[in-house]
């Protein structure tokens, strides 16, 4: 199951996601890439699993299942 959400980006956050389009997304219509095989991220879980929880923890961030 898929949910919505809105979610605040601040400037820094917003520029960050214009540069990953620019290197990824325009060039092959996926944003997401998998940086071994710099092909498109199959499932969203190979973003959330692998570095995105990991990440939260460092940064003293809940992960929040979607």
């Amino acid at each position: 199951m898929s949910r919505v959400r809105d979610v605040e980006l601040n400037d820094d956050a917003i520029a960050a996601l214009i540069a990953q389009k620019s290197a990824t997304f325009l060039a092959q219509e996926h944003v997401w890439h998998n940086p071994r095989t710099a092909s498109p991220s199959e499932a969203d879980a190979q973003i959330r699993k692998t570095p995105w929880q990991s990440l939260c923890t460092r940064a003293g961030v809940r992960y929040r299942e979607p």
